[in-house]
């Protein structure tokens, strides 16, 4: 079931294809996203910052990649309090 959640203005990730969210900066999203061969402009790669500080990193299943700088424990709240794909 796809769980929409708004982040930030007006933008809504699925967390249900969230495999994981971890406290990253931007050091750390750079080393794993040429790890992992993603490149910043590719489609697998989304900016969610707004030119702020990255402060977290959200992994997808289908590998692509998402950071924000917005706290793990502040997207997590959102996802919880804010969840409007429903309860199951």
């Amino acid at each position: 079931m796809s769980r929409m959640v708004m982040l930030v203005n007006s933008i809504y990730v699925d967390f249900s294809k969230v495999k994981a969210i971890i406290p990253a900066d931007a050091d750390k999203v750079r080393r794993y996203i040429k790890r992992k061969g993603i490149d910043k402009n590719s489609e697998k790669f989304l900016d969610l910052s707004s030119e702020k500080e990255i402060k977290s990193m959200m992994i997808f299943d289908d590998g692509s990649v998402a950071v924000s700088s917005q706290l793990v424990n502040t997207l997590i709240k959102r996802y919880e309090l804010n969840d409007i794909g429903g309860k199951e």
